[in-house]
């Protein structure tokens, strides 16, 4: 089975499970007389590597990165006031797990600005990890898409989450 290799080396992707990562090399494997292409995925905040066989990349959520223009509307969507939505806590963490595994940013978004509502230091344990969760996974996205260190793109982060403060 011969599949098309979306992505090359060098390029940055984001992994729903682990975040950004950077495919370093595409390896080929035999595995019962078949050759398989997998990607070879290094998550540097982690410092860690997976392999993901090629045919898997699409199902297993794989993407490129969101161009700079996303990033910006998703930033900006933080920045706007929560809809309260009052749900059962157990029902509401399962929702932000689906979320966060999704690699979707937009929804990533969505966490952490519910999170935010509540101020970080009147979460419960639980919501401080689904909160770092997200923060972590918005700010690396935004780090190597807008060409900054991580502390400057948390930085950034944080300002947009505290502009929901100024405009209540």
């Amino acid at each position: 089975m011969n599949s098309k290799i979306a992505f090359r080396d060098g390029d940055y992707v984001v992994y729903p499970a682990h975040g950004v990562g950077e495919i370093v090399q595409t390896e080929q494997h035999q595995f019962s007389g078949v050759s398989i292409a997998v990607y070879v995925i290094k998550f540097a905040v982690d410092n860690m590597m997976i392999r993901l066989p090629v045919v898997k990349a699409k199902s297993s959520g794989l993407r490129p990165l969101t161009d700079c223009s996303a990033i910006e509307a998703i930033l900006d969507e933080l920045a706007k006031p929560l809809k309260s939505e009052k749900m059962i806590w157990k029902r509401k963490a399962a929702e932000y797990e689906k979320k966060l595994n999704s690699g979707d940013l937009s929804s990533i978004a969505e966490v952490l600005r519910d999170l935010n509502a509540d101020g970080y230091d009147n979460l419960s344990y639980a919501k401080k990890e689904y909160y770092e969760t997200a923060l972590k996974r918005i700010s690396e996205e935004v780090a190597v898409v807008k060409n900054m260190d991580s502390v400057e793109a948390n930085a950034l982060v944080k300002a947009k989450l505290q502009a929901v403060a100024l405009h209540a």
